[in-house]
């Protein structure tokens, strides 16, 4: 896991030198979508890495930092994007994978990792090098290894395994995690923020708009890390869930009177606060919390193809939409489509109601028992 990480860095780091040295096109698509390879498969590497070398009780906030990073990277975007042209921003871009590769090169491997491929030893230096040396980390070693050895007790086909009622339970979960996460057209409103600004006719320069709202979404995304372990994965999904429903329903009714000619410029501040609202409770719960979960609700046994695959829904739903937010817009009009994205996110809220388990500092061997439990 550490090596594909280190591989989606390096990767990352040539995508990006491939974009800045475009001189046609057709470069800098094959750079985009080489980008777009490298962070998918640290998308799904980074929250399984994660989840195996976190201890329980901070495992959701570190799994948080993914989408805080994110956030920064956006924001730093936004700001960049405001000043400075396109080779320029790409040259920064590039900066940062190459500190990442620099830096993830000296992490160990996690000691899962190691222990299924039957190298005690290792994992037990892996994991002195995460908790510290004067950490008794006897124990926890212990407990890793009785969860492999009962899993490979169990070793089955992965044609027999994916028939487990438990098995599809964390992929009916996780699949609609990520369905939900992109259908609340989070990448909508991040990607489309200027144009949205600007047919709102919001007298806030539009570059401003943006960098608000990425400093929104920084700022949610913080917070979600210090308090995912002590609310709970549930609750913040939840209300995640709710306040993206009311709020793309407000942006539908203003959009909607500006649509039927009614003077909206007393309130043209609503799109703003809206849409800050917006992404402060997206980056609370729907945000962070499905690729925290994509590290924990899924067995060893399918953990890398239903993570990967989940992951690669995932983006394929944010080509979807974002490619065709402006055609739906322009058939059903902007307040229609933001009341569908409403309706989705209402809809994602009885998701995770009915069907999403709280993983709240439990081990992972425990949330495996409590999905075959709760069958």
């Amino acid at each position: 896991m550490d090596q594909l990480i280190n591989c989606s860095g390096l990767c990352n780091n040539m995508c990006w030198l491939l974009i800045i040295l475009a001189n046609s096109v057709t470069m800098f698509y094959i750079g985009r979508f080489m980008t777009g390879l490298s962070g998918g498969a640290f998308f799904v590497a980074g929250p399984i890495y994660i989840a195996e070398i976190a201890e329980n009780d901070i495992r959701g906030a570190l799994g948080s930092y993914i989408q805080i990073l994110t956030t920064i990277g956006i924001l730093l975007s936004y700001v960049f994007g405001t000043f400075v042209n396109m080779r320029i921003l790409s040259i920064i871009s590039g900066i940062v994978p190459l500190i990442f590769f620099t830096v993830f090169v000296f992490m160990p491997e996690s000691p899962i990792y190691y222990l299924k491929k039957g190298d005690v030893e290792s994992a037990r230096k892996s994991l002195t090098r995460l908790r510290g040396a004067c950490y008794n980390i006897e124990n926890e070693l212990q407990s890793h290894k009785n969860a492999l050895e009962e899993n490979s007790k169990n070793t089955v086909s992965f044609r027999t395994v994916i028939k487990s009622k438990a098995v599809l339970k964390s992929l009916v979960i996780g699949y609609g995690l990520m369905i939900f996460q992109q259908l609340s057209g989070v990448n909508v409103v991040i990607f489309y923020t200027n144009s949205i600004f600007q047919q709102a006719g919001s007298t806030l320069e539009s570059g401003y708009s943006t960098i608000i709202v990425g400093a929104m979404q920084v700022l949610a995304a913080s917070t979600s890390g210090l308090i995912v372990d002590r609310a709970g994965r549930r609750i913040l999904l939840l209300m995640s869930a709710i306040f993206m429903c009311l709020t793309t329903c407000i942006l539908g009714v203003y959009f909607y009177l500006s649509r039927i000619k009614v003077d909206v410029s007393s309130i043209g501040w609503l799109p703003l606060v809206a849409i800050c609202i917006y992404i402060i409770m997206f980056n609370m719960g729907f945000g962070p919390i499905p690729w925290t979960m994509m590290g924990e609700i899924f067995s060893p046994e399918v953990k890398g193809v239903a993570a990967s695959s989940a992951g690669f829904l995932n983006w394929v739903l944010v080509f979807i939409v974002t490619k065709f937010f402006g055609d739906l817009s322009t058939a059903i009009g902007l307040d229609a489509t933001f009341w569908l994205f409403a309706v989705l996110c209402l809809i994602g809220a009885f998701f995770v109601y009915l069907l999403v388990p709280e993983t709240k500092g439990k081990s992972l061997e425990a949330i495996q028992r409590e999905l075959n439990s709760g069958l």
